[in-house]
């Protein structure tokens, strides 16, 4: 996951179909990163 919001940085604004954009990618890096965190899958045990 980081290195994917590494990648949309450095391609944002470029056009792809529409345009890379770093913040709509770290809105969705935060909605995958929440049910990790509150699943406990980063807990230890």
């Amino acid at each position: 996951m980081a290195i994917s919001l590494g990648i949309n940085l450095a391609l944002h604004g470029k056009p792809k179909q529409g345009n890379n954009n770093f913040f709509i990618a770290l809105i969705s890096f935060g909605i995958q990163l929440v049910p990790l965190i509150f699943g406990g899958f980063f807990t230890a045990g």
